[in-house]
């Protein structure tokens, strides 16, 4: 997973170096040609090693693209990107990729679909399959008050530790004067103690919207 991730970073970067202009963000259709172009680098890497089975390297991936107040989510298995504001609190943003979810949306009650064995498994990753088996959800955002975008693998998300604890883990975060930093380390060795099964990668992401002109002046 680890070789897997790097690899999906350093093509997505190389990717939008030449196909994200300054002045918008990218559509659609090149984020998820961006996706999918990491996707076969994982995989032309498992198919010349013969990897088969559990042997073979992936990863889930999560991104945001800012543009001024404009922002653009995708997500691929099961991480997860949560949008947290003064006003609204904290929001799941993005759908998990397993076998679960895919049930309630084919009309399965919630408590019958997670009752599965297999709910938690994946449905798509990057990596282990061709192009044909990754879809990734890709969503536009527009961002009208201050918002922290927090991107993070299951181990931060699971059991609902966001949902519990944002109050005292997120909230004081969303000012200015807090440094993210210190704030992610105490999260995270929050989450450690309470879900520590799993590896735990994750980035805060602080935007702050100006008022504009005319709202000042009234």
């Amino acid at each position: 997973g680890e070789v897997a991730s790097a690899m999906a970073v350093e093509t997505l970067q190389r990717y939008f170096q030449t196909h994200w202009r300054e002045e918008e963000l990218p559509d659609k259709e090149t984020i998820r040609e961006g996706i999918l172009e990491a996707n076969q680098a994982i995989y032309d890497v498992n198919q010349k090693n013969a990897r088969s089975g559990s042997g073979r390297m992936g990863t889930t991936l999560v991104m945001a693209l800012v543009q001024d107040t404009n922002v653009i989510v995708a997500n691929v298995g099961d991480s997860r990107i949560y949008g947290y504001t003064r006003k609204r609190g904290l929001e799941q943003l993005t759908i998990d990729h397993e076998v679960g979810q895919r049930e309630i949306q084919r009309g399965v009650e919630p408590a019958i679909a997670y009752a599965r064995p297999d709910a938690y498994q994946l449905t798509q990753a990057l990596g282990p399959r061709n192009n044909n088996f990754v879809n990734p959800d890709i969503q536009y955002l527009e961002i009208n008050e201050d918002t922290m975008l927090i991107l993070c693998t299951d181990g931060l998300s699971d059991g609902g530790l966001l949902e519990t604890h944002s109050q005292t883990y997120l909230h004081p975060l969303i000012s200015s004067k807090a440094n993210l930093e210190q704030g992610l380390t105490k999260l995270i060795e929050f989450a450690n103690r309470q879900n520590g099964h799993d590896n735990i990668t994750a980035i805060l992401v602080r935007l702050k919207v100006r008022p504009n002109q005319k709202s000042i002046m009234s």
